[in-house]
């Protein structure tokens, strides 16, 4: 029954002093979390174990990233497995699809790095509201079980779908349930007419491409009451295996940044947030460059580069040698018929 009258100020405040635990606390929501700058570790952090329950480990006992990205699939029996790629050929020890298989036959495929390929209700309580997850669903089958996981386990506060910016995967996200975070994607300038009528408060979530990234379009997406994210890996052909690029991002107006490299984008969140540094790509060079001077193998591509290059010239002239030997064996032969 609840308390009223003039004993309620009293009550509220005796139960205040008798701990936290008394007064009953609303959970901190997703919207809530959200809070940028963010760092979203690609697959958990791609040049490690990505997609691995110990990648995904890692990348937390790190602390680097705020959020974690990942992919999912559906098996033959209905499982929902986290895995990337469309076949299990390139990362793993079998053929064929995810989707072909049961998870039990699964279960017999080892990854290249001799993870199995987990489920991802185990990555829900490995994780438990520790970081932020960010799911792809890399088909429609997988849409609705990845969601009803989710509610099952509790994890909608720290949970949002990416859709690629599908309307049809949206609608399916949201016949399960109005209030899970979803993340669309720009295609078109009418994508932002279509985020303005679908006035969905859990639709938090804006992905730009580098080239469409405009300060008037980002502008657009934060006076919706919209956070814009960006992939950081894609500006560069290393995909960040050395540095981040991060800074370029959040030095554009984004709000998250999805990278390779999660701990040179924390150091260049850090630099940029503070301003200690007016480039934090700059640190990180200054970064590399230390390191280089600091381990004797970081010198070797400099010390190797000439003679790698002479070694191919070398490798060139033998070849035009053979050649014209070749060609004047054939003239001889030539010569000697007629």
């Amino acid at each position: 029954m609840p308390i009223a009258g003039p004993v309620a100020p009293i009550a509220i405040l005796l139960a205040a002093f008798a701990g936290p635990d008394a007064l009953a606390r609303r959970p901190e929501s997703i919207l809530d979390r959200l809070r940028p700058p963010l760092v979203a570790a690609h697959r958990g952090g791609a040049f490690g174990l990505p997609n691995t329950t110990v990648q995904f480990a890692a990348s937390m006992q790190a602390g680097d990233a705020d959020i974690l990205e990942m992919d999912l699939r559906l098996t033959l029996d209905g499982q929902v497995v986290v895995f990337h790629d469309l076949t299990l050929d390139p990362k793993s020890e079998c053929t064929g699809t995810v989707e072909s298989k049961r998870y039990i036959d699964l279960m017999q495929c080892t990854l290249k790095n001799g993870e199995r390929i987990p489920l991802f209700e185990d990555v829900l309580e490995l994780v438990n509201g520790d970081r932020i997850l960010s799911v792809e669903p890399k088909t429609d089958s997988v849409v609705i079980p990845a969601a009803r996981l989710v509610l099952a386990d509790g994890a909608k506060d720290w949970v949002y779908f990416q859709t690629l910016g599908s309307e049809h995967r949206y609608r399916l996200i949201r016949s399960v349930s109005p209030n899970l975070a979803v993340m669309t994607q720009m295609g078109s300038p009418l994508s932002l007419k279509w985020i303005m009528a679908a006035n969905d408060p859990y639709l938090k979530i804006v992905e730009l491409d580098r080239d469409d990234a405009t300060p008037a379009l980002i502008g657009d997406i934060h006076r919706l009451g919209k956070l814009a994210t960006m992939n950081s890996w894609r500006y560069q052909f290393s995909e960040e295996r050395f540095v981040a690029s991060c800074d370029r991002v959040f030095g554009q107006g984004i709000d998250i940044a999805v990278t390779n490299n999660p701990r040179s984008c924390r150091r260049q969140v850090s630099a940029w947030s503070t301003h200690v540094f007016d480039h934090g790509y700059a640190l990180d060079r200054q970064h590399v460059r230390g390191w280089i001077r600091q381990h004797p193998i970081g010198k070797w591509p400099v010390l190797l580069a000439p003679l790698l290059l002479l070694a191919y010239l070398a490798f060139l002239r033998r070849c035009l040698n053979a050649r014209r030997r070749l060609r004047q064996s054939k003239l001889q032969a030539f010569a000697r018929s007629a």
